[in-house]
């Protein structure tokens, strides 16, 4: 069992999870995040997905685990499904998606720093580390890196403010 397969673990064999289960018996795992940037919370949240009220309940691993939000609703279109996120074929780990990423940027961005990263392990059409920089000339840089093969398969660039905008 690698390092990723443990933090699902975890959180399943925890009073908070067990608890929480007894009502959301039909979840599954559909996400991790991180928030890597110049602070020392190093902890995962792990996504598990409710399909009979279309939510999201996100528990924080860490010192202990704890739920951050419960029953969340999700943006996302009525027609998409959010996947069940298995990590058997996860043979890219997060460190080595970050390189990539980084890599990415410096051959194709070599003028932006990051400042900040974000990173999500998701299902999409397949698995991916979806990861979005933040750089010091405040644009997005969004990376997607198949966790399978670590190709990058689609990635775009932008400044911060066009997100702000309704």
């Amino acid at each position: 069992m690698n390092k990723l397969q443990q933090i699902p673990k975890l959180v399943e064999d925890s009073d908070v999870f067990r608890n929480w289960h007894k009502k959301h018996t039909n979840s599954y795992l559909c996400a991790f995040f991180r928030n890597i940037g110049n602070t020392d919370n190093i902890e995962w949240q792990v996504h598990y997905y409710w399909p009979e009220n279309d939510t999201i309940t996100v528990f924080s691993v860490g010192a202990e685990i704890k739920i951050i939000e419960e029953d969340s609703l999700i943006l996302k279109n009525d027609n998409d499904r959010v996947e069940e996120l298995k990590l058997d074929n996860v043979n890219v780990d997060l460190f080595r998606a970050l390189e990539i990423a980084d890599n990415y940027r410096k051959e194709n961005y070599p003028k932006e720093e990051t400042v900040k990263r974000l990173v999500i392990l998701q299902k999409l059409k397949r698995i991916v580390w979806n990861i979005t920089c933040m750089t010091l000339s405040v644009n997005l840089l969004n990376v997607k890196v198949d966790a399978e093969s670590g190709e990058v398969i689609e990635e775009s660039m932008g400044p911060l403010l066009k997100y702000g905008r309704g």
